[in-house]
C-alpha cells in the first residue's frame, strides 16, 4: 500500500513505476531478464521484479 495503493500503472516522476515501485530505467535489464520485456506496469512482472531486486539487495530500494 505504501508504495503504489497497489495500482498496477503508479508512475513516480522519478521513474518508480508500477505496483512496488520499480526504478527504471534503472532496473530494466532485471526486467527484460525477468519478465522477457520492460512491461513493469503489468502487476505480476512487477512484483517478481521485486522479488528479484529484493533476494539481491534485501529491502533497502524501499526504506523509507
Amino acid at each position: 500500500m505504501r508504495e503504489s495503493h497497489c495500482t498496477s500503472d503508479a508512475y513516480n516522476s522519478s521513474g518508480a513505476s508500477g505496483v512496488l515501485q520499480i526504478m527504471m530505467p534503472m532496473h530494466n535489464d532485471l526486467v527484460v531478464a525477468t519478465c522477457g520485456s520492460t512491461s513493469i506496469f503489468d502487476a505480476a512482472c512487477n512484483v517478481r521484479v521485486a522479488y528479484k531486486l529484493f533476494e539481491k539487495v534485501g529491502p533497502s530500494p524501499w526504506s523509507m
